[in-house]
C-alpha cells in the first residue's frame, strides 16, 4: 500500500516539470474547460470524418472471432481500410514490433532513437527484479513488456517496501497471457512532461501533453473533498465524464497525499505518479502549435524505425516542451485512441483521423 505523507511532498522538494506545465500553461485556463459532447472512440471517428469530409465510404465487414473490420473506398476505389484498432497504414511488421516493450526499444535503438534503459525479467525473476529496482537510484516502473497488460499492470516504486505489490499488480496482469509472454520490464522512473504526438506521413498531426490527476488547495479543504469537487467539475465534459476515476478504497489508498491532508490555498498537489487517462484522472492538453521541431522529428524518426508504418501515436518523456535534449521515446503505438487529439480537456481539436484518411489517399495508385 502506498504510504501517505503526512505534509505535501511540494512543499518538501522543488517543483517538477509536470508541476511547472500545470501551473503555467493548464491552471491559468481552468475557465476554459471543454465540453465535449457525444464524443467518439478511434474508429467513430475515421469513419465520420471519411464520410462527412473525405466522401470515404467505410463497409463494414464481419469476420469471424475477430474484431470489427471496414474497408474504405472512394469513387469505388479502395483506398485503405481499418482492422479492429489498426489501420491499413500499419504493416504487419510493425503491429508485431510494437506488441512488445522489449521488441519495440530494440527497434528503436538499432534506428538511434534515445530511448529509456530498462531491463526485462520473466514473471518468476521476482527476486532477482527486486534486486535490480533496489539498486536503480530512485523511483522505479514496474511495467509488463506485453501491451495489452500495461495500463492494468503498471506502476511506480518510490521505495523499495512498495515492489512486492507492484510485482504483484503486473503478475495480475499478465495472468491471462501465455507464460512465454509474462515478462516485465524494470526500468528507471525518467521525471518529465509525458508528451504524445500523433504522427501521420512524415509530420505531426497533432500533439498533447498528458497530466497525472491533481488539486489545489485553498487552505480548508481536504485532499478528498478538492478531488471530489473536482470531479464534478469535471462532469460537465462528456469526454472527461466517460474516463473519471472510481474514488473507491484502492484507488484512495493509492494517492500520492493523504486524504485528509489540508493543502495550504494555492499549494498544488499532484495525486497520482502516471497520467493515467483511463480511470486515472488524467488529462490531455493540446500543445501541437508550442513544441519543439526538434521534438516533432524525434516523434516521427521513431515512427520511421518501423518498416511499413505511416500511421502512429509516439509517447516521449522530455523535460520542456522547448527542447529534444534529454528527451527519450517511451513507447510508439500505432493502435492508439484517437479521441484523446480530437477531445483535449483543453485547446484546440486535431482531426487526426482526416490527417489518416488523407494519407490513405496519397498513397493509393
Amino acid at each position: 500500500m502506498t504510504r501517505h505523507a503526512t505534509s505535501s511532498p511540494a512543499e518538501q522538494r522543488h517543483t517538477s516539470a509536470v508541476e511547472d506545465f500545470i501551473r503555467d500553461a493548464v491552471e491559468p485556463r481552468r475557465s476554459e474547460l471543454n465540453t465535449w459532447e457525444k464524443p467518439l472512440g478511434s474508429r467513430g471517428i475515421l469513419i465520420v470524418d471519411a464520410r462527412k469530409r473525405r466522401k470515404v465510404t467505410a463497409t463494414k465487414l464481419t469476420p469471424p472471432n475477430a474484431l470489427p473490420a471496414y474497408v474504405l473506398t472512394r469513387s469505388g476505389k479502395t483506398i485503405g481500410g481499418i482492422d479492429g484498432k489498426y489501420t491499413t497504414l500499419v504493416s504487419h511488421q510493425a503491429r508485431q514490433a510494437t506488441h512488445s516493450r522489449q521488441r519495440l526499444r530494440q527497434y528503436l535503438m538499432a534506428s538511434g532513437v534515445p530511448v529509456q534503459s530498462s531491463k526485462v525479467f520473466q514473471h518468476s525473476q521476482d527476486q532477482a527484479a527486486h534486486r535490480h529496482s533496489a539498486a536503480i537510484n530512485g523511483p522505479t516502473v514496474i511495467r509488463p513488456t506485453a501491451r495489452r497488460a500495461q495500463q492494468a499492470g503498471t506502476s511506480i516504486v518510490q521505495d523499495p517496501a512498495q515492489f512486492e505489490f507492484a510485482w504483484a499488480k503486473a503478475l495480475r496482469a499478465l495472468d491471462n497471457l501465455r507464460l512465454v509472454d509474462r515478462q516485465i520490464d524494470v526500468e528507471p522512473h525518467t521525471r518529465g512532461l509525458l508528451l504524445r504526438i500523433y504522427v501521420v506521413g512524415e509530420k505531426a498531426a497533432a500533439a498533447v501533453v498528458r497530466v497525472p490527476l491533481y488539486v489545489t488547495g485553498d487552505g480548508q479543504t481536504s485532499t478528498q473533498g478538492l478531488l471530489e469537487q473536482e470531479l464534478r467539475r469535471r462532469e460537465q465534459c462528456g469526454y472527461l465524464k466517460e474516463q473519471l476515476p472510481t474514488l473507491d478504497e484502492e484507488f484512495i489508498s493509492g494517492l500520492t497525499v493523504s486524504p485528509d491532508y489540508v493543502p495550504h490555498e494555492g499549494s498544488l498537489q499532484v495525486l497520482q505518479p502516471l497520467a493515467d487517462l483511463h480511470g486515472g484522472g488524467g488529462l490531455s492538453i493540446d500543445v501541437l502549435e508550442v513544441v519543439a521541431p526538434g521534438l516533432l522529428d524525434l516523434s516521427v524518426n521513431a515512427m520511421w524505425a518501423f518498416p511499413g508504418l505511416s500511421a502512429t501515436a509516439v509517447d516521449i518523456i522530455t523535460p520542456s516542451l522547448d527542447s529534444a535534449d534529454e528527451a527519450v521515446v517511451l513507447d510508439v503505438d500505432p493502435g492508439a485512441d484517437l479521441s484523446e487529439f480530437i477531445y483535449p480537456a483543453y485547446g484546440r481539436e486535431r482531426r487526426v483521423g482526416v490527417a489518416i484518411l488523407d494519407q490513405m489517399l496519397s498513397q493509393r495508385p
